[in-house]
């Protein structure tokens, strides 16, 4: 199971950019609520570099995707997202219905998480608007519930092969089981609600979402929401197979035949199928974000502007701060004109007494994004562009993304996820050949076609290619698998994952060698027309369709009355329906409380009774 890199975030005050007198005491304590997310984030980005920085020493542990799994908190961190984003969602509605106004264009910035430039590392993005928060935290929430569950399955161990275990702490064992597979399929709905509703509606809002990092594209959303749902397969798997290996009689190398009371051996092969199904499925969309990620880099250049900065040289400003600097250029022009100070080159190398140097220093505080004076006139609101935005004071709110350090066409997806989903996909899929050969040898007495696909299979965890993969990674759960972590061979000389489940199947293929030459006598077809004959993938699980929280105040929340919209609480918002304009562009109103999840498609977000979708 893979361990992600949570991104961190700047620094931001809403009071700086958000004009209101009946909601400050709400605003302060988004700001509030933000910075402690703020913190515990910076803290868990300290403690993993710190853990890189020790085990850098070794360069077989160049590439480790340990993360620090045993030493975050990982429920402190989801617990300050889950009371954050209520208040997000607030500013987020309010600033749609005129109860806050937008004093300028709000710049967040947050660091990757699954893409890195090659020298750099995880790159600081720094995008305008607030569906670039709501997104990026979202991004973060999911990414940590997927850690938490990871953190939690490691830290059970191969309990299964245990005797010592009594049946109740077996039961408990198995419980953390079923709530990390939940868990997951909450955070593959949570990255499923983002590729699918929420990147296309900022879209929608926008018009272009070219200046995005990888991390929030559609296809690496929808991507990572396949991973969670495969490592959710996978501990399925390990569940339904706990019991039997639990009482089984040979645990170093079994073989024939298959123990009774043993799950289904074409079961199991169709759900590693599925598994094998989603990540591969996920890898192609990943590779598909970085081919989309060098050519718009071929095309653009290194450097160059994003959507919304225009087309100069200088990265990095948006068309409405371009805007708001040609207005302050102007009016700076015009009280040069007034005051009656010639030309600005002279004022400034003439230097005759101390009236120059003030008039200088008033020239370049003029300059200054942002800077008023007293005398100051306003500056001219800039045009409602055509993707929307009005006269909500929101020009910044529907704003195009525009990156404002650095480009995101050196970014790119992390080679070791790629190399971990490489992995995951040829493992699942010489596991799935296994049962499909036991479920051919036991089930229907096809002994050379179970030969043929125990070949296979061998193939496959033998193959450099495997092994070169298992070699770049160190520290390799496979969320199905209750063997050990591949590790570095020490003294102890123990087996990974790959090794341990080679010389099972070996095991399984020597014994039906033996059987077929002596009993048998059956052909054994060839690879390709036993790969023909391959069934699709069943799923264990289904992703929880996640519904956003109900906003801590404004509009969507309990009792509000707003500046002449009527039907905006959520006693009232059933009233409405969900083109209506007032309700539109809101987000947060099919969601109660704390954040949903329905089971399945058919989940629609609400429970509907007490442990509802809770039982596999």
């Amino acid at each position: 199971m893979y361990i992600y890199d949570l991104p961190t975030t700047g620094t931001i005050s809403f009071s700086d950019f958000l004009v209101t007198t009946d909601l400050v005491s709400q605003v302060s304590q988004t700001t509030q609520l933000r910075a402690r997310l703020r913190a515990v984030l910076k803290e868990n980005r300290a403690g993993t570099s710190i853990l890189s920085s020790s085990s850098a020493t070794s360069s077989s542990q160049a590439e480790c995707n340990d993360g620090g799994v045993g030493n975050t908190d990982w429920l402190t961190i989801i617990k300050r997202i889950e009371e954050y984003l209520p208040n997000l969602l607030a500013v987020f509605n309010s600033v749609q219905t005129d109860d806050l106004i937008l004093r300028y264009e709000p710049v967040f910035s947050w660091r990757t998480s699954i893409s890195s430039s090659r020298f750099r590392g995880p790159g600081r993005m720094e995008l305008a608007g607030l569906y670039y928060e709501l997104a990026s935290t979202l991004l973060t929430y999911s990414l940590t519930l997927s850690n938490f569950a990871t953190a939690a399955v490691n830290g059970l161990g191969s309990f299964e092969t245990n005797r010592s275990l009594s049946s109740q702490q077996r039961k408990d064992k198995d419980d953390k089981l079923r709530w990390a597979a939940d868990t997951l399929c909450r955070a593959s709905g949570i990255l499923l609600y983002l590729s699918t509703e929420l990147l296309p509606k900022w879209k929608d809002s926008v018009g272009s979402l070219d200046g995005l990092p990888p991390d929030l594209t559609e296809e690496a959303t929808l991507g990572l929401s396949k991973v969670c749902l495969a490592e959710a397969q996978g501990l399925a798997i390990r569940k339904l197979v706990s019991p039997s290996l639990a009482s089984s009689v040979d645990r170093v190398t079994p073989g024939p035949p298959l123990e009774k009371g043993h799950p289904s051996a074409s079961l199991l092969a169709k759900l590693h199928l599925c598994v094998v199904e989603d990540i591969e499925a996920s890898l192609a969309l990943m590779r598909t974000v970085g081919e989309k990620g060098r050519s718009k880099g071929k095309k653009g250049g290194v450097g160059g502007r994003k959507a919304g900065g225009g087309g100069g040289g200088e990265p990095g400003l948006s068309a409405n701060y371009e805007h708001e600097l040609s207005s302050r250029i102007s009016e700076t022009n015009d009280a040069i004109a007034r005051m009656g100070l010639g030309d600005a080159e002279e004022g400034g190398a003439g230097g005759g007494g101390g009236g120059g140097g003030v008039g200088k220093k008033k020239l370049f505080g003029k300059f200054k994004l942002g800077h008023k004076g007293k005398n100051d006139a306003p500056s001219p609101s800039p045009s409602p562009s055509p993707a929307g935005g009005g006269g909500r004071g929101g020009g910044g709110f529907y704003s195009a993304p525009s990156t404002t350090t650095s480009s995101n066409s050196d970014l790119e997806i992390s080679s070791s996820l790629l190399k971990y989903l490489s992995f995951s996909s040829q493992f699942h899929r010489a596991i799935a050949y296994k049962w499909l050969a036991i479920d051919s040898g036991e089930s229907s007495n096809k002994i050379g076609t179970a030969i043929s696909l125990l070949s296979l299979s061998t193939s496959i965890l033998s193959s450099s290619t495997l092994r070169d993969l298992t070699s770049s990674l160190c520290n390799i759960s496979i969320s199905s698998s209750t063997l050990l972590p591949t590790k570095k061979r020490g003294k102890t000389g123990d087996r990974g994952v790959v090794d341990q489940e080679l010389a099972t199947v070996e095991h399984w293929l020597q014994s039906y060698k033996k059987l077929n030459d002596t009993v048998s006598f059956q052909p054994i077809p060839p690879a390709a027309e036993v790969q023909a004959k391959v069934p699709a993938g069943r799923a264990a699980l289904l992703v929880k369709k996640y519904s956003l929280p109900s906003p801590g105040w404004g509009p969507g929340s309990e009792g509000y009355r707003g500046r002449g919209w009527e039907g905006l609480s959520r006693e009232e918002m059933h009233l409405l329906d969900e083109e209506h304009p007032a309700r539109r562009n809101l987000v947060g109103m099919d969601g109660g409380g704390s954040g949903e999840w329905g089971s399945g498609d058919g989940g629609g977000g609400r429970v509907a009774y007490a442990g509802q979708g809770a039982y596999y």
